[in-house]
């Protein structure tokens, strides 16, 4: 589980992790464990908020969870001194937007072709387990 550690100290950070968990807190949670695993904490956090993102806590969650590690390294260090903003229209975040059914249970996230390729194929393989997707 993260804790405020992961801010570092920096209030920016602070306040993207509140706004992020406010937002889902599943989604927040695996965002800001995988960021904390590769050492992006802190003023690097906000800098991928504010700067990379716009304050944007939907497209940070998307980066946050989708995007290659490296990746956000090269926006968030860029030479400039703010980091590269990330493009809503590049990254087809909508694709992954959470789909709300009315209150019928957790949101659901849509799903893309090889999304569902790789799905259909868990479903076809024996050692997947009792648990079936």
């Amino acid at each position: 589980m993260v804790s405020f550690d992961i801010c570092a100290g920096n209030p920016g950070a602070l306040t993207f992790l509140m706004q992020a968990y406010d937002v889902n807190m599943f989604r927040a949670e695996r965002g800001f464990q995988r960021m904390q695993d590769n050492g992006i904490t802190g003023s690097k956090l906000y800098m991928l908020w504010n700067d990379c993102c716009d304050r944007d806590t939907e497209l940070a969650l998307w980066a946050m969870e989708n995007m290659a590690v490296p990746e956000i390294v090269q926006h968030i260090n860029y030479e400039g001194g703010r980091g590269l903003p990330i493009e809503k229209e590049k990254v087809n975040w909508w694709a992954r937007a959470p789909v709300d059914y009315g209150g019928c249970g957790p949101a659901r996230y849509v799903l893309d072709a090889e999304d569902k390729r790789r799905e259909e194929a868990k479903r076809r393989d024996p050692k997947s387990g009792p648990f079936l997707l």
